[in-house]
């Protein structure tokens, strides 16, 4: 099997379409529209964004192994129609940047609220005027998208138990996927749109509403030098089994 897949004679074949019923969820054959539907997306997909690189060579720990199966590139980790959707939500980050830009310049209608100030200082340099709300409007937005990629690649499989689709990382794995779900970004069931924004919001709602933080990336011995008196306690070599720069490195390239 590893051997017809690394020469690329693997490929995919809808079997069900999950829906909602009177009672629960109900599992139909699938019609030809949704067939239709399904080809509809491969022409849409040769001029959709890919996830550019290839991925790390196997053997850098037990939480990769898709590279035994002939997955050489990340793009190769989504379905043509999750590719078609990343690619148009992250399009319309910049429409939606231009809109709430207007709107926080003119004032919000319905809203009892007065523009803000036009001083054209993005975010990253501190600003707080209507520029810098929109810069943090659409930098929430595309964590949402990041969001949306857990649940939107071919990695994502179906819990039989609670009749839901399963995120790419249930675990700290990305592991070869026999059988996968894809989730509709327009439904109401686990992975669409909106509930990631709520994920999101929920986060927004609990982060601290004043100051400015800095970020910095440091050798961990440099960071117990400079702190002094302290203590270290760390956990046992993981690494050595789990390879989670690797892993970790799905998200950065999977959202443009």
């Amino acid at each position: 099997i590893r051997a017809e897949g690394r020469a690329g004679r693997m490929g995919t074949h809808l079997l069900a379409v999950v829906g909602e019923g009177a009672r629960g969820r109900v599992y139909c054959e699938p019609s030809p529209a949704d067939f239709n539907a399904w080809r509809e997306a491969v022409k849409f997909s040769a001029d959709a964004w890919k996830p550019a690189g290839h991925l790390p060579p196997r053997g850098k720990g037990l939480g990769f192994n898709m590279q035994n199966y002939g997955y050489e590139e990340w793009w190769q980790l989504f379905t043509d129609r999750q590719l078609v959707a990343l690619t148009i939500f992250s399009d319309l980050l910049h429409e939606v940047h231009g809109r709430v830009l207007e709107d926080a310049k003119n004032g919000w209608e319905h809203a009892n609220r007065t523009g803000l100030a036009n001083d054209e200082i993005r975010l990253r340099e501190g600003g707080t005027g209507a520029l810098a709300y929109a810069d943090a409007v659409v930098t929430y937005l595309a964590l949402v998208v990041d969001k949306c990629v857990d649940y939107w690649s071919s990695v994502c499989t179906w819990s039989n138990s609670r009749e839901t689709i399963r995120n790419t990382f249930p675990r700290q794995a990305i592991a070869m996927s026999w059988e996968y779900a894809e989730t509709s970004p327009f439904s109401s069931s686990t992975g669409n749109w909106t509930a990631m924004v709520n994920w999101v919001g929920k986060v927004v709602d609990h982060l601290p509403s004043m100051g400015v933080k800095e970020v910095c990336q440091q050798d961990a011995r440099v960071r117990v030098r400079n702190a002094g008196g302290v203590v270290v306690s760390t956990d046992p070599p993981y690494y050595d089994n789990i390879g989670y720069s690797d892993i970790s490195d799905f998200l950065c390239v999977a959202a443009p």
